[in-house]
Order: C-alpha cells, then structure tokens, then sequence
C-alpha cells in the first residue's frame, strides 16, 4: 500500500475505535411508557388484597459495535412488603409472550430490545391499607374473581397516589452482562430505577 492508502486506514481504524464507547457507558436501559393495566389479586378466603402486579416497559440499547451477551434481568423491591419474582415478556403484535429471565440472551451490536415485566407487590393487609382498595375488593366478590383490571398505571396512581409511591419508589431494574473487557465469568451489573 502506498503512503496515503495506510494513512487512510490508520485514520479510519482511529475513528472506529475512538468512537467506542467504554464498557459501562456502552448498554443503556430507558423506561418507556406503556398503557398495560395494573392488576389486583384478591385472597377470597381473607376477602383482602394480596398483590399488585405494576406493567413495567423498558428497553435495553446496545451503543457498542459489538453484541452483547447477558443472562439475567432482575425486579429488585425496595417496599417493606417486597414481592415475588417477575414475570418478563416481549410484546409480539399486541400480546405478550413469556420469556426466560435467566436464558442467555445478545442484542447485536447497535441495536435494542424492548421488555415488559409486571412486578408482583405483595400488600399490606392492615384495615388501613386494605379500606383505600376496598372497592376493587368488593367488585371481585361480587363478580366473583380473585383478580381485577383496573387501568393504566397513570389512572390507578390518580386515585391510589400514596399507595403507589409507597410501593414503587426506588425499586430497580438490573441485568447481568458479561463484562467483554473481563473473564466470562465477570458480570457488569447494569441497573434502572423505575419511575412512577
């Protein structure tokens, strides 16, 4: 090659590379708004609320220009009462389909995948907090279900404000990437609080 030819590639190698981003920088997690509806779980025998499962939306970017592999996706509770595992999905023509939380999973290199996870809070049985769900109680017994639809996470917060910061403040998000610049075995634990 001639002079300017391997000038050429020095500066395009430099460009490439130079535009890498570092490791922690390189996959984001945004929240994004969805319309799902927040469900109630009612215990018939005590005729109180059990759970509530909250719709979370989130998308994970892959700014790097190589795929990234990473096997967990985790709902970390920050409420006294805490929950159980969550469920993940991804949205295929209007439904949601289960998927693995802990299944190996890539995102190819600049590219994104969008998840749906519903947490599954567990509920204070105090009269208290019992006596603000007590309509959705009450239209389960008489319906005669043991859950109940009840909105978007929005019209649920306008009437149950206290309720669902008390439950949702500082809860997290995190998934477990193989750190590239590490032994395999290393995770880069890469977190989002969720916002209410």
């Amino acid at each position: 090659m001639n002079k300017i030819g391997n000038l050429i590639v020095i500066v395009f190698v430099s460009l490439i590379t130079g535009g890498c981003v570092s490791t922690p920088k390189a996959i984001e997690i945004n929240q994004l708004d969805t319309e799902l509806p927040v469900v109630l779980r009612l215990s018939v025998e005590q005729k109180k609320i059990r759970m509530i499962n909250f719709p979370v939306k989130f998308e994970i970017i892959n700014k790097s220009l190589q795929k990234r592999t990473y096997s967990f996706v985790q709902y970390y509770y920050n409420s006294s009462f805490g929950g159980v595992g969550v469920p993940l999905y991804v949205e295929n023509n209007g439904k949601l389909i289960r998927i693995s939380k802990s299944k190996w999973k890539e995102i190819s290199s600049c590219g994104s995948i969008i998840y749906i996870c519903y947490s599954r809070h567990r509920i204070d049985s105090s009269r208290t907090v019992q006596s603000l769900l007590q309509p959705y109680i009450d239209k389960m017994l008489i319906s005669n279900q043991d859950s109940i639809v009840v909105g978007s996470l929005n019209e649920f917060k306008m009437k149950n404000e206290k309720l669902v910061l008390g439950l949702l403040t500082k809860d997290t998000i995190s998934v477990g990437f193989f750190n590239p610049r590490e032994d395999k075995s290393q995770y880069l634990d890469i977190k989002m609080s969720v916002k209410w």
